[in-house]
């Protein structure tokens, strides 16, 4: 390896072992450290799970999709959709049956369905607010065989291709209605089982620094490659302007 600025290069080692020694310490079970929550997590788990925490205190929308579902109760429908994945087509048939739909999967997989759509729709937010809240328990009931994650897993399947269907019968403030419980209410539900919701007003101080922390993390990696490189003559200038005689 050629060295052209021994200096250069001595100082992107520092950097760039310095930056290593770090990313191991980041990887250590914060045990090791005095800190330790519901199991051994390193910082880069605790990191992950606190931002999942403060998410979910931002993405509660609930309310805003009752709101917008409402005006839709008493709405016929009827749609025949193609499940993403075969294997959901029969929870899908469980779950709208225990809603009061009419639903059966076709041989070729398709689930051929009619009902209220707002009905159904109101279940879907129910359900999900139900897992967004950890309550689990509640869901299982009412579908007896399918887990909670499950059920909201067959919403899903449900709801993101009758979005189109209902784009198909022109049925476009329905089909908008529909994408919004999926995307507000399902999704999140989902995302969201298992965590416990923090404000970000209440950790504020914490989430500046992992941001600060970042942010100097990944300069600090840039500075030891370009020292590095720069020891190595390896660095770009601009291009002189040939002149022409």
């Amino acid at each position: 390896m050629l060295v052209r600025n021994r200096k250069s290069f001595n100082k992107g080692l520092l950097l760039m072992g310095s930056f290593l020694f770090v990313l191991v310490l980041i990887f250590l079970p914060m045990e090791i450290w005095g800190t330790r929550g519901d199991h051994t997590m390193n910082f880069l788990e605790y990191a992950d799970n606190l931002f999942n925490r403060l998410s979910k205190g931002s993405s509660y929308f609930i309310p805003e999709v009752q709101r917008q579902v409402k005006p839709l109760v008493g709405t016929p429908f009827h749609a025949e959709i193609k499940p993403g994945k075969p294997d959901t087509a029969e929870a899908i048939v469980t779950v709208l049956r225990a809603n009061g739909a009419e639903a059966q999967v076709t041989p070729d997989g398709m689930v051929v369905a009619r009902g209220n759509l707002g009905a159904l729709l109101t279940s879907a937010v129910r359900d999900s607010e139900a897992l967004f809240e950890n309550n689990a328990q509640r869901v299982e009931a009412k579908y007896p065989g399918l887990q909670g994650r499950d059920v909201l897993k067959a919403w899903w399947s449900f709801l993101d291709p009758l979005v189109k269907e209902l784009q198909q019968q022109t049925l476009f403030n329905p089909a908008k209605i529909v994408n919004t419980v999926e995307k507000k209410a399902v999704e999140p539900g989902f995302n969201f089982y298992g965590i416990q919701a923090e404000d970000v007003g209440d950790r504020a101080l914490l989430v500046i620094m992992l941001l600060t922390f970042y942010v100097i993390y990944t300069l600090w990696y840039g500075f030891a490659i370009f020292e590095l490189f720069e020891g190595m003559g390896l660095s770009m200038k601009k291009a002189k302007i040939k002149k022409e005689v």
